[in-house]
């Protein structure tokens, strides 16, 4: 089997640093994706105008203001994570494109915690991950008056 015919199956996690914190703490969004002319990708309830779109996330952690979560794409659309936690309501940190514009941070707050696959030749189940850069550790550091623990839950 080809990597390229299981890209379906494949499993990918993501990592991101939210505004605010999530009513609910673990959850589906679902939404039809469509790009526009000026290439904005955007929600809608019409199928007919986009691709089915779903997002699984659970909440890490959180402080007064940020929400850590870990997602994983159950499809995979252009800017998918990005449109669906701006639908919510909480944009990804440092997303000036599908946040609010003058965001204060200076880099995107969402990292590719790892994906798995079955090796096309061996059919055994790989998997890679990588850790999060140094700029969310900092990033939760500065904002933790709830005693966000940063080495715990993070990265597991």
């Amino acid at each position: 089997m080809a990597l390229q015919d299981q890209w379906q199956t494949v499993e990918k996690k993501y990592i991101a640093v939210v505004h605010g914190t999530l009513a609910k703490k673990q959850d589906v969004i679902t939404s039809y994706l469509a790009e526009n002319k000026a290439f904005v990708v955007y929600s809608t309830t019409d199928a007919k105008k986009g691709k089915l779109s779903k997002t699984a996330y659970t909440v890490l952690k959180e402080s007064a203001d940020l929400s850590l979560l870990e997602i994983t794409l159950l499809t995979g659309r252009k800017n998918q994570i990005r449109v669906h936690l701006y639908d919510l309501g909480h944009p990804i940190i440092g997303d000036r494109k599908y946040g609010n514009p003058k965001d204060n941070y200076k880099r995107l707050a969402l990292h590719a915690k790892s994906i798995s696959f079955k090796h096309p030749a061996t059919n055994k189940q790989m998997l890679f991950t990588a850790k999060p850069p140094a700029f969310f550790t900092n990033l939760l550091k500065s904002s933790s008056p709830r005693g966000m623990n940063v080495k715990k839950g993070l990265y597991r």
